[in-house]
């Protein structure tokens, strides 16, 4: 939270920070002091001061508190991973109100603009290669990297194509690295990511015929300071100003430009799930269909 949305809510016009809650509330008071602080989403929601909130406690409690939030009738988004399981993710995707998801990917700006390169049921080829040194350092969970990076990029594979995923073919499962071969129903995609020692960030668009439609890659190390500086901050803490606008738009009523929600978490966890299939036979791993189809 203190490296993500406490510094992106200073960001968002309209949004106040009223309360938050945490199991040891001198947590609560390290990252946000004189804010009102709560031992549980409970006692936080029972108390009727919020009109949104975001959940970023362990995934294993995410349901459970989204319909805490959603008896509230609160605008509620939950961090990645959606849920601790398919099962989970389907039942957040019936909750109603419908939750929102943290897939902030969505939110760059370079991410943006080759979406828009994409046309409408056109077939494409996607090249993702993502590793960072560092990670959020969580209190309580060690998510392995299909839970903690894998949701932001079947999502982001997703998302790119306005395409389901069919298949997965996980070609590496290690503690730092993922190396993986995905199957839509439009395109196909290799997806790379994990830890490493420098900060990697790339993708690759091409059409049926080999044509490049877009990409980025990672800037130097003084163009990405420039770029931070530039943005007035750290870039999580930018891209996650994209999602509280949303979210202030949703508790509004007004319409959202391009937060997920628990429909796209189940697609995502089931490609998760393929991929742990896969890692194990060695073999492609189908992707289940559901009943949760909707893509933004």
């Amino acid at each position: 939270m203190e490296l993500g949305y406490i510094p992106a809510l200073k960001k968002v016009r309209g949004a106040e920070l009223v309360a938050v809650a945490d199991p040891v509330l001198e947590r609560c008071n390290r990252v946000a002091p004189g804010i009102r602080a709560y031992p549980s989403a409970r006692e936080l929601i029972d108390a009727g001061e919020v009109d949104a909130i975001v959940i970023a406690t362990p995934a294993a409690a995410h349901l459970h508190d989204a319909r805490l939030a959603a008896t509230a009738g609160l605008s509620t988004l939950v961090e990645k991973p959606p849920a601790a399981n398919v099962a989970e993710a389907m039942a957040l995707a019936q909750v109603s109100p419908l939750p929102w998801i943290g897939f902030n990917r969505r939110f760059d700006p370079r991410v943006r603009n080759i979406r828009a390169k994409i046309a409408d049921g056109s077939v494409v080829e996607i090249t993702l290669d993502r590793f960072h040194p560092g990670s959020w350092k969580p209190y309580v969970v060690r998510d392995d990297l299909l839970d903690s990076h894998g949701p932001h990029n079947f999502d982001l594979i997703r998302w790119l194509t306005r395409s389901e995923i069919t298949r997965v073919r996980t070609l590496e499962l290690t503690a730092r690295s993922v190396s993986l071969e995905v199957e839509l129903e439009r395109g196909h995609a290799f997806a790379r990511f994990g830890q490493a020692d420098r900060f990697r960030d790339s993708i690759e668009v091409r059409n049926a015929t080999g044509t490049l439609i877009g990409g980025h890659d990672t800037p130097g190390v003084v163009q990405r300071a420039v770029w931070r500086i530039l943005r007035g901050g750290n870039s999580l803490a930018q891209l996650l100003v994209g999602e509280l606008k949303d979210l202030i738009d949703a508790a509004n009523g007004r319409p959202v430009r391009s937060l997920a929600t628990a429909h796209d978490g189940v697609p995502v966890m089931l490609a998760i799930e393929a991929a742990r299939v896969s890692a194990a036979s060695g073999e492609w791993a189908p992707v289940a269909r559901h009943n949760y189809m909707e893509t933004a």
